[in-house]
Formats: structure tokens, C-alpha cells, sequence
């Protein structure tokens, strides 16, 4: 996925992440473990995550975050986050 040109946080490449020690950070971020701060240590501004995932969830009750998109039928279906143009910190 190539998005605005921006740098990819985690992508398939499990074993290359898993060595670099981000698959473990994506792995917090998964399961709601410093997702706010992770993001942020990480200069992400845009998620791209399932729906009715755990982040998703957070991020749709974060101030800082807003949703921008939404696409895709029955379990496979995507929302889009950006951070804010200012945050509520």
C-alpha cells in the first residue's frame, strides 16, 4: 500500500519488522498496550485497520484522531484514521 507517499509502519514483511523490534510495537498497538504513545514515539499520523478491531475502537474515541474513511462489505471492511490538525493534549 503506497499512501501520499508516506513511510509504511508495518507491512507483510513480518520477519524484517520482527528484527527491527517493530513487530512488537505493532503488536502493542494491536492490543491496546500504549497505542496513544506508540503512535506518537512513531510519528504516525494515518491507521489503516479493521474495523472492529481494538485500535479502531480507540481511535474512534480519542480526540486526536478522526475518522476519515470507511470501505469494503461484510468482514472485510477498513476505516481510516488520521491524527488531528490539533490535537486535544
Amino acid at each position: 500500500m503506497d499512501f501520499e507517499s508516506k513511510p509504511d509502519f508495518v507491512d507483510s514483511r513480518n520477519d524484517t519488522f520482527e528484527h527491527h523490534g517493530v513487530l512488537e510495537q505493532y503488536l502493542e498497538i494491536e492490543n491496546l498496550q500504549n497505542t496513544t504513545a506508540l503512535l506518537d514515539s512513531n510519528h504516525i499520523d494515518h491507521v489503516l485497520t479493521h474495523a472492529n478491531s481494538g485500535p479502531a475502537f480507540a481511535l474512534e474515541h480519542s480526540h486526536d484522531w478522526q475518522l476519515v474513511s470507511r470501505e469494503g462489505s461484510g468482514g472485510n471492511v477498513y476505516e481510516l484514521f488520521a491524527r488531528s490538525a490539533t490535537p486535544a493534549h
